[in-house]
């Protein structure tokens, strides 16, 4: 375990930069830490292991940030609230949210659609706060959708083109659109997110990814993914910013 929180702090800290400034687009990719009973996230195996690889999107963003999340209202609002202001002073660039996150009973990797203003949270955060039909926004109906701006169908489309046909599921397609990112943490940071870009007047240029664990669909495929969709949102971004 001790080994686990200091590769944390080591992504969290970590950003890539490119030559490819003018494409005018910064990543900030988030994988989730341990919570409840996920005690090894694939979330934050995947964040890490782009980070530690030195995973750029070169050509096409011109920085990616990595970082893990605590999985707190406190630790995501923080977050959200230091992208605000490090976004107010490089006005010039357009800044995507790609939250990633464990859904423990997933068979396919989730683009998530929209997010919804209602926490209700299962289990408690690890800080022990544990909401029940709260809205995220006051002033904003309670499960109010706010749905991503990125052309998420084509994307989806263009993944299932090239995903490796897994043994057993060569008729299934890996990666599916979603429009049910749960109450907890997950849809908490996604609203977050979208909230942010609505509030600027921005196209809402962010999405939330869920993930399987790696006993359905190894590691390695799912790192090669999240490469792949990395490339196409950075893409789709430049176009709309």
């Amino acid at each position: 375990m001790h080994t686990t929180r200091q590769v944390c702090v080591e992504v969290t800290e970590h950003s890539l930069r490119t030559d490819m400034s003018a494409s005018g687009v910064s990543l900030v990719v988030t994988g989730f830490g341990v919570f409840a009973d996920v005690l090894d996230n694939p979330s934050m195996r995947i964040v890490e292991e782009l980070s530690s690889n030195g995973f750029a999107c070169e050509g096409f963003a011109e920085s990616v940030q990595f970082k893990i999340l605590e999985v707190s209202v406190d630790g995501c609002s923080s977050f959200h609230d230091g992208s605000q202001c490090t976004e107010n002073e490089r006005m010039s660039s357009a800044t995507v949210f790609v939250h990633i996150g464990v859904n423990s009973k997933g068979t396919h990797i989730n683009l998530e659609e929209c997010a919804y203003n209602n926490m209700t949270f299962r289990v408690p955060d690890v800080k022990g706060f544990q909401p029940e039909s709260a809205t995220i926004e006051s002033e904003s109906p309670l499960d109010q959708p706010l749905y991503s701006s990125l052309h998420l169908i084509q994307m989806c489309q263009a993944l299932n083109q090239i995903a490796p046909a897994l043994p057993g599921r060569e008729d299934v397609n890996l990666v599916q659109l979603s429009q049910d990112p749960g109450r907890y943490l997950c849809n908490y940071v996604y609203y977050q997110a979208l909230s942010h870009h609505k509030s600027q007047q921005k196209p809402m240029l962010s999405v939330f990814v869920h993930v399987p664990p790696f006993e359905v669909i190894s590691q390695d495929v799912q790192v090669d993914m999240v490469k792949q969709l990395l490339i196409l949102i950075a893409k789709n971004a430049a176009d709309q910013k």
